[in-house]
């Protein structure tokens, strides 16, 4: 039941006149004319504030939280209200604990500010993100994206290799790290410019974020987020953040007391230095950059599959 479907039915079961609901809230000192709560029931206008709809509620007799949650879906993107329409009670409390906390949580007033991890780490969201957890158990896993045809050619710079007729598939950031690889090998001398090493980095660094994403864009994902949420959520996160809380969030993975997490921190810091187009830097440095990375993704991966997370 919509907002106005929902008031229009407490004012029904009351019997009240909205002119005798109108006196009501201004001996308690809100404004609300005949019209405007006309309008309100009829669905003409958005839905009312806490206040009112709290004080509606008291004077018709109805339920103030139901009222509220019809209100937060009435307001919410459309996207979001579709899915909202189908949670159950239990979750919709949860969620309302968290709009009360952080007022406008569900209009998305929060998305890419500095409180989104306080909101996170809150023990109502923690509250609402088991529930929604539980809601959703049983639901098939989404399947990884593949590269497809037009990103593999982006990438390797040559049509992809066919088997049976069909692209073979594997993951992007994979992809990231072969060309890496064969950026390297493809130097006849001992000695990278800087800006291939540079870009060479680059792509290992990439491959390794995209596969955080995917782990943690899933993670979210599963557990009830909408997807523009989710990469609205990864964007603020940093590279050392997402391997240092996120990873350990989400995949319940401490990648902090591996042994080659020193060196993966001290060549991160190597993405802050600019290239400087005369240097040249060795191979074997770019090398062992890339299997410090590959080393990390793949203890990743074992972690995922230890979990049966994918």
């Amino acid at each position: 039941m919509n907002y106005a479907d929902l008031l229009r039915c407490y004012i029904k079961k009351s019997r009240l006149t909205l002119d005798e609901i109108s006196l009501k809230l201004r001996q308690q000192g809100i404004a609300a004319t005949k019209p405007y709560l006309s309008k309100l029931q009829n669905g003409k206008t958005p839905p009312a504030s806490d206040k009112l709809n709290q004080a509606l509620a008291e004077i018709t007799d109805g339920d103030a939280k139901k009222l509220q949650w019809a209100s937060f879906v009435e307001k919410a993107p459309e996207d979001v209200k579709r899915f909202f329409t189908l949670v159950e009670n239990p979750l919709m409390f949860s969620l309302l604990k968290v709009e009360e906390k952080f007022p406008g949580f569900l209009e998305g007033k929060y998305k890419g500010s500095n409180l989104t991890k306080e909101i996170m780490y809150s023990e109502e969201f923690k509250q609402f993100y088991d529930l929604f957890g539980a809601f959703i158990e049983g639901i098939e896993k989404e399947n990884q994206n593949p590269i497809s045809k037009e990103e593999y050619e982006e990438i390797y710079k040559e049509e992809p290799p066919l088997e049976k007729g069909k692209v073979i598939q594997i993951n992007l950031y994979e992809a990231y790290l072969d060309h890496a690889k064969k950026t390297i090998n493809k130097t006849p001398d001992q000695l990278l410019d800087d800006v291939t090493f540079f870009n060479v980095c680059t792509e290992a660094f990439h491959a390794l974020e995209l596969r955080l994403d995917q782990i943690i864009a899933n993670s979210i994902i599963r557990n009830g987020a909408e997807p523009e949420w989710a990469t609205e959520y990864i964007e603020g996160l940093s590279l050392r953040e997402k391997l240092e809380s996120d990873l350990k969030i989400h995949l319940g993975y401490d990648i902090t007391a591996e042994s080659f997490y020193t060196d993966l921190v001290n060549i991160i810091k190597l993405r802050k230095q600019p290239a400087n187009p005369l240097a040249k830097t060795e191979k074997k440095t770019a090398e062992n950059i890339i299997n410090i990375i590959e080393n990390a993704i793949k203890a990743i991966n074992l972690k995922v599959n230890e979990n049966g997370f994918e």
